[in-house]
């Protein structure tokens, strides 16, 4: 430590080390629970129920992201945090490292379309000149949806307002979504995007609504939610279908297992656009309406002249032997060396699971997509929720539910039947013991990031549910991470008395907690940065970052820490100018796209502090308070 910190830490160490003990204990005592009782999650030991259909979920209240103690509230019935992220809105939920990066190399801008200049020709939609053509709807008018208004979350269910993007450029907003890497890395950053996209909006001017739909449910499959990128091109009256739409359409339902739902718009899909697919898909569909003498005329005629690969074809003719053709086809997956989604929606459709190594030749989306598949077995489900989970497309209730299903399955294998053994353990063990030690095994199963993070979602509740006890100090940042993936900030804050100041924990909770009235000392900045393990004391400027975006630290110890670490938070670049722009003029959906932007990577040490400080920063100015919290800290528990 040079000579000035330590200066500057003794000026600090008596406010450092009570800053955060008066609103804690305040906070703990306001909070104060009876000891909960332990719980089996659902499905433990009993049959597991048919679900009811799902359905969006309302945002609650502020500050509801708890889970009560009564033994009567299960797991699958407890809200999310306060806008309740964790929750999957609707039916089924490229930086370089370097923590203080030369000017714009670390910045996202790179993937930031040019603001369209005055003389720019107009995009003109002319599809609504399209739908009101003799014979273009077969829908009565009065049930006819336009390309006005597009999405499946209203705003009443937790979406976003309708006129989120009024005074948005159109193509800047759709180039925005063509052009963004995707998963995310961060699992609160993708849920809110997720919201954003989903959301029943206007679209924005100079733009051809369909294919603005098209950019939504694109970059939805990206992030691995087939099945809300499927709702949303069903949104779109197919009359009024785009080339493009088509395009996504036909990814949509092979991403979610579904051929049939091809059918309504294959005839559009072939006429719009010359791909060998749609021929193949109204073979599929000749089938699957009885017509089987056209289905197999069609997919011998396409097999005499080879147009597509023979894995494809193959997949074409064994669906429409399923359909009804009676064909005997087997699969083989010799010299197939990459999956596409034709691939692996006829093989799920067809009850063939692709090759595991050919699935994660075409990405991670495709194991959140497997994770999501009802026809797939509930061992090869759980096999995929790792990355499902950690990309916020399963939620923690979904994620519990599934583990449930596995641990009464008597076809589930043995390794996952341990892991669920132990899921219940941590919640059911008679001793607090021996649900700690669960826990732990847990996390302890994998330090692969998604395979970890995934893990602290698994046990959230379980964690919930712990009875506070200085005996378990140590355990406290495992322990708060967990609860804090699931949005249960609530019972984080009963830690907040044990988390021992400059720990994980304590950094965590800090960023995590609803209401701070006492900024965070430049001592208790300073013991974290002592305990920092991490490469470059990145976490000790993510530390920063957050608390700095939730306006929790002075400007004189913000700077004086920024010295310390060698970093800058404030840049003048394209993406910060954008999303800063976006924020002032309160447009939270834009800043949830923008935040995206600057979330691209494969893991947390593409992220920079500056980045993570506009993010949080923005968020919190447009209200979105909750998805700002949850963001900082998450940067801790997988920086």
């Amino acid at each position: 430590m040079t000579i000035e910190r330590r200066q500057k830490r003794l000026l600090s160490c008596g406010l450092a080390l009570t800053a955060l003990a008066v609103p804690m204990a305040l906070w703990a005592q306001s909070q104060k629970q009876e000891a909960p009782e332990s719980l089996l999650p659902p499905g433990f030991g009993t049959p597991t129920p048919t679900p009811p259909p799902a359905r969006p979920t309302p945002a609650p209240g502020p500050n509801q992201g708890s889970v009560p103690a009564s033994p009567r509230t299960q797991p699958n019935t407890v809200p999310g945090p306060s806008t309740s992220p964790d929750m999957a809105p609707v039916p089924p939920e490229n930086l370089p490292g370097d923590i203080n990066p030369p000017e714009d190399t670390a910045s996202p801008s790179a993937s930031l379309p040019t603001q369209p200049q005055p003389t720019e020709e107009p995009v003109t939609d002319t599809s609504e000149d399209f739908a009101s053509s003799p014979g273009a709807y077969d829908l009565p008018e009065r049930s006819r949806r336009s390309l006005a208004l597009i999405g499946i979350l209203g705003q009443e269910q937790g979406g976003f307002a309708q006129d989120s993007f009024t005074g948005t450029d159109g193509p800047y907003l759709a180039s925005l979504l063509r052009n963004t890497s995707a998963p995310l890395i961060s699992r609160w950053g993708s849920i809110l995007l997720r919201r954003a996209l989903v959301s029943q909006v206007t679209t924005p001017k100079r733009v051809n609504g369909a294919d603005w739909a098209a950019a939504r449910a694109a970059l939805l499959l990206r992030m691995g939610e087939a099945d809300n990128a499927r709702l949303l091109v069903q949104s779109v009256d197919t009359p009024l279908y785009s080339p493009r739409l088509y395009d996504v359409a036909m990814r949509a339902y092979l991403a979610s297992a579904d051929p049939s739902g091809l059918c309504p718009i294959v005839t559009g899909g072939a006429a719009a656009l010359d791909d060998v697919k749609w021929e193949m898909s109204r073979a599929i569909c000749a089938a699957l309406s009885g017509e089987t003498s056209a289905a197999a005329s069609r997919i011998d005629r396409l097999i005499r002249q080879g147009k597509a690969p023979r894995i494809d074809l193959l997949l074409a003719e064994k669906t429409v032997g399923a359909g009804g053709g009676r064909r005997a086809v087997t699969v083989e997956w010799d010299g197939v060396d990459t999956i596409s989604p034709w691939r692996f929606g006829l093989a799920l459709a067809t009850g063939i699971e692709p090759p595991a190594d050919l699935l994660r030749s075409g990405g991670i989306q495709y194991q959140a997509w497997l994770a999501s598949a009802p026809m797939i077995s509930v061992g090869g489900r759980v096999a995929a929720s790792d990355t499902a989970a950690s990309l916020g497309v399963l939620s923690s209730s979904a994620l519990i539910d599934l583990y449930s299903a596995a641990y009464d399955s008597p076809e589930t294998a043995d390794d996952i039947r341990a892991r669920a053994s132990l899921l219940r353990r941590a919640y059911a063990a008679p001793e607090k013991a021996g649900r700690m030690e669960s826990m732990r095994d847990l996390w302890d199963r994998s330090d692969a990031g998604n395979i970890l993070y995934s893990n602290y979602i698994l046990t959230s509740h379980a964690a919930a549910r712990f009875p506070v006890s200085a005996q378990y100090q140590a355990d406290t940042g495992q322990l708060v991470a967990s609860m804090l993936s699931a949005g249960l900030d609530r019972n984080a804050m009963r830690w907040a008395n044990i988390a021992e100041n400059g720990s994980d924990g304590w950094a965590m909770l800090v960023l995590a907690m609803p209401d701070l009235s006492t900024p965070v000392e430049y001592g208790s900045l300073d013991n974290y940065f002592d305990n920092d393990t991490s490469a470059k004391n990145l976490k000790s400027g993510f530390l920063l970052a957050g608390l700095a975006g939730l306006g929790r630290v002075s400007d004189d110890d913000r700077a004086s820490f920024e010295e310390d670490l060698n970093i800058r938070l404030t840049r003048n670049s394209r993406w910060a100018n954008a999303i800063t722009t976006a924020a002032n003029a309160d447009k939270p959906a834009v800043v949830a796209i923008l935040a995206a932007v600057g979330m691209q990577g494969s893991d947390w040490s593409a992220m920079s502090p500056a980045h993570l400080y506009y993010i949080v920063r923005s968020l919190k100015a447009v209200g979105l308070d909750a998805e700002a919290r949850m963001i900082a800290a998450e940067a801790i528990a997988r920086g």
